[in-house]
């Protein structure tokens, strides 16, 4: 959002607001179709056709700027959509959920027939196999989280291995006048003085005569911005007007830098914000060589509540599984996460802490030398399956033996009553009733 926008979190009634009135707007571009369908379509079983109508409609909701909310925004922490997204991409497995969904529906005026129907898109779901995973561009990358502006991490609180920072959205204000593309010379920031030897993400403000615009760029080793990208995927009635509405701070003007940059780290696909709702972004980034995922953020739009945080970090998930790429998010009054290549979520910041959220890279050689010490272990204790029968120890001087019966009766003595706790006191056998013989009817 703008730079009106502060670290400390908005209301809660003016969140909700907002987004009840943005989700009145965007309901009714997902029901055109549906209703057209239905008109049309309604004597046909609906899932034949309402599966599709659900898809053109948040199709129709993307074209006109709202990305959120559509289907697949709901099951991202299932590793079985993710196994699917991996390999037919979110729309189709979008398609395939709303299908099983509404046969299951349609089960209850059809019969079994209706839910037959649902069972090749579970055999699907149940036997997709999974992708590798490929994290390796996370090394080295520092995601940080900030709980306002007050406080922000020191280069000594960071590893010596990190080569990328990435900063959340609005942690530099001010507005710079420069406009989005390569910068030369390079634009210093006083805020980044004392860092040396990483590279930055960050987020500033660009102005030039009667025009703004919000940015990502990376910087060199000594601070200095070298390249910005203009943010192309703007809010409705937050940075662009719709509807007639002007937006509630300025008007920006969106960005056309393709979304790809180079860092030491490797080539990254840079977002702001509301951008990660916008999956075209990553899927070019991803196709022009793009090797990580980030995302910067200021969550303070979603107020106090931690829903709009986890929708973000589930939606970056799903892209991070349809372009086989690991994913970083920076936050500002929200969280940090840093997202494996198949979708999984690694790890999370606190909410309301500072720091910087860095991924450790699994050692393997540690863990062959953990497997070989366990087969050393393994080899030179013999187990009861491989021999039975241990040898015994020298100057072992056998006792008289004992007879069965009495082994027997102290084996019995030593196990606990079966059904009873050793500590409790035994209870006093239940007595029999005896058997009464009831006398045969009488004949007549």
């Amino acid at each position: 959002m703008g730079p009106l926008v502060g670290s400390d979190e908005a209301p809660l009634w003016l969140s909700a607001l907002a987004w009840v009135f943005a989700a009145v707007i965007t309901a009714s571009h997902r029901a055109l179709p549906v209703i057209v369908a239905a008109l049309v379509l309604w004597r046909a079983p609906m899932r034949w056709w309402l599966p599709a109508a659900v898809l053109a409609g948040e199709s129709l909701n993307g074209a006109l700027g709202f990305t959120m909310a559509d289907l697949m925004h709901s099951q991202w922490a299932v590793p079985a959509m993710l196994r699917s997204v991996a390999l037919i991409g979110v729309p189709a497995t979008g398609l395939l959920c709303a299908y099983a969904a509404v046969a299951v529906a349609d089960a209850l005026r059809e019969g079994r027939r209706g839910l037959v129907a649902a069972v090749p898109v579970a055999l699907w779901l149940g036997l997709v196999p999974p992708t590798p995973a490929d994290d390796e561009a996370l090394a080295g990358v520092a995601a940080i989280h900030l709980a306002d502006f007050e406080r922000r991490p020191s280069p000594a609180e960071l590893p010596a291995e990190v080569d990328l920072v990435l900063w959340p959205e609005a942690a530099f204000r001010g507005a710079f006048r420069r406009w989005e593309g390569p910068q030369d010379p390079p634009l210093p920031l006083d805020a980044l003085a004392g860092w040396s030897g990483p590279q930055h993400i960050v987020n500033l403000r660009l102005k030039r005569p009667g025009q703004i615009q919000n940015a990502i760029g990376v910087t060199d080793g000594e601070g200095q911005v070298t390249a910005l990208r203009g943010k192309s995927s703007l809010v409705p009635w937050g940075e662009r007007p719709y509807g007639g509405i002007d937006p509630l701070f300025s008007i920006d003007v969106a960005g056309t830098v393709p979304p790809m940059m180079r860092t030491a780290a490797g080539p990254v696909v840079p977002t702001i914000c509301y951008e990660v709702y916008e999956r075209s972004l990553f899927i070019e980034g991803a196709a022009l060589g793009g090797e990580l995922l980030v995302n910067v953020a200021n969550d303070g739009a979603y107020g106090p509540t931690a829903l709009g945080v986890r929708q973000a970090i589930g939606v970056l998930a799903l892209s991070a599984a349809e372009t086989h790429r690991p994913a970083a998010r920076a936050s500002i009054s929200g969280q940090a996460a840093l997202i494996s290549s198949t979708g999984a979520v690694l790890a999370v910041s606190e909410p309301g802490t500072s720091g910087a959220l860095v991924w450790t890279r699994p050692n393997p050689a540690a863990k062959a030398r953990y497997s070989r010490r366990r087969s050393q272990t393994d080899a030179s204790t013999p187990t009861t399956m491989e021999s039975p029968h241990h040898d015994p120890p020298p100057n072992h001087q056998p006792g008289p033996r004992r007879p069965a019966h009495r082994l027997r009766a102290a084996h019995r003595a030593a196990e606990p009553r079966r059904g009873r706790h050793p500590a409790l006191p035994r209870r006093h056998p239940r007595r029999r009733r005896p058997h009464r013989h009831r006398p045969a009817p009488r004949a007549g």
